[in-house]
């Protein structure tokens, strides 16, 4: 049952991932997710020594809620398309050709 919760918290995690939703950086260790369900409210995630927690009901009764699991798999797309990034190389474009008539 446990894992069940845990598989359902990271598709919507995912679904707020696939609506283009990003977290709001408020200062250096601290992120306001909105709220799935109600609409102009937003949850904060804290993090701090590696070590997420956020102030939903869900985070509270001890689960990996879908905020913090939104947050991390933010985080490591972003990581990924950074190193992606890097690895690409620019060329010089191909010189224009000119026609000669």
């Amino acid at each position: 049952m446990q894992d069940e919760k845990y598989v359902l918290r990271k598709q919507r995690s995912l679904d707020m991932l696939s609506k283009g939703l990003e977290p709001i950086k408020n200062g250096t260790n601290e992120y306001f997710i909105p709220s799935q369900t109600e609409q102009g409210k937003k949850y904060k995630v804290t993090i701090k020594d590696h070590w997420y927690s956020c102030e939903c009901p869900d985070n509270q009764e001890g689960n990996m809620c879908k905020h913090i699991l939104f947050l991390k798999t933010y985080f490591a797309i972003k990581l990924n398309a950074q190193k992606m990034k890097a690895n690409i190389s620019i060329t010089k474009p191909c010189p224009t050709v000119i026609r000669q008539i």
